[in-house]
């Protein structure tokens, strides 16, 4: 398991297998509301998601999932006065892993697909410029796509 202090851009993580990491990850809060703040609060704003989507529980019921702007949902029937248990579960994409895996040898790559890896060979397409062979794939070259729940957070 590992555990951040905050939300951010899991490609802008030192660690290489977060950067490429591919699949789900949950992030948990727990907020102190008034009783006049449970009853205040609506929505759980999200602020800035890149790359994937988010499934909000809140006190374990299941809020609903968001995976375009406006990055929020309502919430405020899961809220109570006292500690709620806010989770945030988001799922991105596997692109990042993919260009992970090109620089991999075969043995150790987290990924199969149809896609064949390369290192790097392009042609050059007219109104294009350089770009990747049919069906050739990512390369290890290729720029991450970014990816995760950047914030703020905020319960309105």
């Amino acid at each position: 398991d590992r555990v951040w202090t905050g939300l951010h851009d899991l490609t802008s993580d030192d660690d290489a297998e977060v950067r490429h990491f591919s699949g789900t990850v949950a992030f948990r809060q727990d907020v102190e509301l008034s009783i006049a703040e449970a009853r205040a609060a609506r929505t759980l704003d999200l602020g800035a998601v890149k790359g994937g989507l988010v499934r909000v529980y809140v006190n374990g019921l299941d809020c609903g999932a968001v995976w375009t702007a406006p990055w929020s949902l309502p919430v405020g029937v899961a809220l109570t006065p006292g500690t709620n248990h806010i989770e945030l579960r988001f799922t991105n994409t596997w692109q990042n892993r993919l260009i992970g895996d090109c620089a991999l040898p075969a043995e150790q790559r987290v990924t199969q697909s149809g896609l064949h890896y390369h290192q790097g060979e392009r042609v050059r397409v007219p109104g294009r410029g350089w770009v990747p062979t049919v069906y050739s794939g990512y390369t290890p070259s290729d720029a991450l796509l970014s990816n995760g729940i950047i914030g703020p957070v905020i319960l309105k």
